[in-house]
């Protein structure tokens, strides 16, 4: 399943295989879900908010979630 997610958006069939690289992304991943919580209680990172920009309505939008790294 996490190999399969790795090009889900082709329409076309394939095979793929499960990589090293693949594992460290999950891992990677899993690692910053699992440690999040602390993080902010720590103060390793900083929630925001970031104005955003309407592509479509070339405008400037609302406030957009962002978190920084200390």
């Amino acid at each position: 399943m996490v190999a399969c997610n790795n090009n889900r958006k082709d329409v076309k069939a394939h095979i793929t295989y499960f990589t090293s690289q693949n594992r460290q992304s999950l891992e990677l991943e899993n690692y910053i879900l699992s440690n999040f919580d602390q993080a902010l209680r720590e103060d390793w990172i900083e929630p925001a908010n970031c104005p955003h920009f309407e592509r479509a309505e070339r405008e400037l939008g609302g406030p957009g979630p962002l978190a920084q790294a200390r």
